[in-house]
């Protein structure tokens, strides 16, 4: 099964109405890299994330465009 695939099964998401976020131990999981990788790819800017207080968080579509490449 696919990485883009995965989106949609992932557990642990925070949903609020049809936002979908996901955090870095979620992208960690769904890109099967460590947590150290995902946090060097958004403080790179290869993936778009929010930092809300101590932890970031990604939106789907973010997720998304990282995976089209």
């Amino acid at each position: 099964m696919s990485n883009t695939n995965n989106i949609d099964n992932l557990g642990k998401q925070l949903e609020k109405g049809n936002l979908v976020v996901y955090t870095v131990a979620d992208l960690s999981k769904l890109l099967n890299t460590t947590p150290q990788t995902v946090r060097r790819y958004i403080n790179e800017g290869k993936i778009k994330g929010r930092k809300v207080g101590r932890q970031w968080l990604v939106d789907e579509e973010a997720v998304k465009e990282f995976l089209r490449g």
